[in-house]
């Protein structure tokens, strides 16, 4: 069933569905080299600041940071004026102790490649999850209307500039875009 290429339904030949999901994971491969090669290489805002940092912290296995200069400041919740975007003071009895407030998706999964690869492996997420959305593309598409919308689709997401500026930064937009 279907179109088919180099002869009739009968041949050996390849199926559109084979060529468009070719294709459509191309289209994903090209949007991860374009994350990896653009990519910052670096927690250059507050918000992948937070993320990265949050990853470290899960390595290390506690996600309070003491912060004991806070509690010589003259000012009431001193530990939360100093606490970077990302982070608030600690609930709880422990004064000049602050946690990240990010949810932990991101940074688990940033974690997890810093203990497989090193810490480069960091900034590679974002790009492996902005190929793996354009194939997704691909599938919804094909479920939805067949093998060409869904090659069109993920042609479309590949190209859009939103998908490709956000997966050189490392935070939650880029993997979702």
């Amino acid at each position: 069933p279907g179109v088919w290429f180099c002869g009739g339904a009968g041949s050996t030949g390849v199926s559109m569905e084979v060529v468009s999901a070719l294709l459509a994971c191309l289209c994903g491969v090209a949007v991860v080299r374009f994350g990896v090669v653009r990519r910052t290489g670096v927690a250059s805002g507050a918000d992948s600041y937070g993320y990265v940092s949050e990853a470290d912290l899960w390595i290390k296995g506690n996600l309070h940071v003491s912060q004991e200069f806070a509690r010589e400041l003259p000012w009431p919740k001193a530990e939360a004026t100093v606490a970077p975007l990302g982070y608030k003071e600690q609930p709880g009895d422990e004064i000049g102790a602050i946690v990240p407030v990010y949810s932990p998706g991101l940074s688990l999964l940033m974690a997890g490649a810093k203990l497989i690869a090193g810490h480069a492996a960091v900034f590679w997420v974002v790009p492996l999850l902005g190929g793996l959305f354009v194939i997704s593309i691909y599938g919804i598409g094909r479920h939805i209307g067949g093998p060409l919308v869904g090659l069109f689709a993920s042609g479309l997401t590949a190209l859009r500039p939103i998908v490709l500026f956000m997966g050189v930064v490392p935070v939650t937009r880029g993997a979702g875009a």
